[in-house]
């Protein structure tokens, strides 16, 4: 729909979508505390223990809610400049990125919410919930851009609107869960509990800050190209979440299991469990990248007019194509991790690898070797591979320690407990 608003329209939201790597992914690397946390707690069987959890990630929520929200409005100041955006685009910038970003509060209660309702194995109700959010979005984009031909403003209401609405509609959802079923007791703090939620969600949330910032510096290298190659740029970024969506809905279910068995301690179900994520995530993003690979260039050509960009977009998005399995497992591979709390570990290995890849030899790329997106997108990949390697190596020789019994799929037998 912002396509057909012209170029200019498109390559604003493409940067306000590009800078929300900055604010709302932290504030959900924040609710993987919440998420490992009542997971263990599930696994250990303490059921009071998770409804008094459910009843502090409101207070949670708030807090790290309120804070997002401040912290939003700065990076939306700095952005413009940090893009090198022309001035005859900034202001259609700043109309969408304050307007989106107003309801920065129900997000934080959307994403911690849905993680607590992941975090007992309710994946149903954020699937339906972000689902209806998805189609209000969209009802609310066709009537504000095309109806009352708000444009820009437009876009951005509809996605502030429909944030709102889905954070009420997940707290309601927690509410009638009778796992997380909380009382007005469990919402009073609980010191502990509290603790145990920032030690893991701040290295997580803080995993999500410093790729944001390498992914903000990353787009800044690509905004030295021309016009075309960083339209292109957006529209393949956008295009490309399409096809990894699997992938991410398995690391919130993969997360969730890793963080039952690893507190009922649980060892050789969790081993089994990391085997057959990896195995099951890499044969969907093997067809998501081939589908990838086929229909990239036609998807592109939905998001805007330009047939230089749909060319170029058609182009990186082939090479990235094949990376795909790997960065599905590497996905996996963190998932585990996360749910096992050992988030200290994700930062460290996620923010080498974007810095390495992403940022120092991009850099070398661009201002040295004068290199095209293409050459650019190759060091994606190599953030991808290296970041699967690490953490997989991270996992077999200090966590898990797989052995011979362990190589075989639980698909071909069933996998009695400890």
């Amino acid at each position: 729909m912002v396509g057909e608003l012209g170029v200019n329209a498109t390559a604003v939201v493409g940067l306000g979508s590009q800078v929300q790597f900055l604010v709302k992914f932290p504030m959900t690397g924040m609710s993987i505390g919440v998420l490992s946390s009542i997971a263990m707690a599930k696994g250990r069987g303490d059921v009071e223990k998770i409804r008094s959890m459910a009843g502090q990630s409101l207070r949670f929520s708030a807090v790290v809610g309120i804070f997002f929200w401040f912290l939003s409005f700065v990076v939306g100041v700095v952005s413009p400049i940090v893009f090198h955006l022309d001035p005859e685009l900034v202001r259609d910038f700043y109309n969408y990125y304050f307007i989106c970003y107003s309801t920065t509060v129900f997000f934080s209660l959307s994403s911690t919410y849905g993680s607590v309702l992941k975090g007992v194995g309710d994946m149903t109700s954020p699937m339906v919930i972000n689902g209806l959010v998805n189609i209000l979005n969209i009802i609310l984009n066709f009537v504000f851009i095309y109806r009352l031909s708000w444009g820009v403003k437009g876009a951005a209401s509809g996605t502030a609107i429909s944030v709102a609405v889905g954070g009420v509609m997940m707290l309601i959802a927690a509410l009638r869960n009778h796992e997380t079923k909380f009382s007005r007791n469990d919402i009073r703090k609980k010191r502990e509990v509290q603790k145990q939620f920032y030690m893991i969600g701040f290295p997580a949330g803080f995993t999500y800050v410093s790729s944001g910032i390498g992914r903000t510096i990353f787009t800044s290298l690509i905004s030295n190209l021309d016009p075309i190659s960083v339209v292109a740029h957006y529209i393949s970024m956008t295009v490309e979440s399409i096809f990894y969506i699997p992938a991410v809905g398995i690391q919130r279910g993969v997360a969730t299991l890793s963080g039952y068995y690893y507190g009922g301690s649980r060892q050789r179900e969790l081993r089994r469990m990391l085997i057959d994520g990896s195995v099951i995530t890499f044969l969907i993003m093997a067809v998501t990248g081939a589908a990838l690979y086929a229909l990239g260039g036609d998807i592109a050509g939905f998001f805007t007019d330009s047939e230089d960009a749909v060319k170029v977009s058609d182009e990186v998005l082939k090479i990235i194509s094949f990376s795909e399995p790997i960065f599905g497992i590497s996905i996996v591979f963190q998932a585990v991790l996360e749910g096992m709390g050992k988030t200290k570990e994700t930062f460290l290995l996620s923010s080498f690898t974007m810095w390495l890849c992403r940022v120092v030899i991009c850099s070398c790329v661009v201002y040295v070797f004068k290199g095209d997106l293409r050459s650019i997108w190759y060091c994606m990949i190599a953030d991808n591979v290296l970041r699967a390697v690490l953490m997989y190596g991270r996992l077999k020789f200090k966590y898990l320690k797989i052995d011979k019994s362990d190589t075989t799929s639980s698909f071909r037998g069933k996998v009695k407990p400890q």
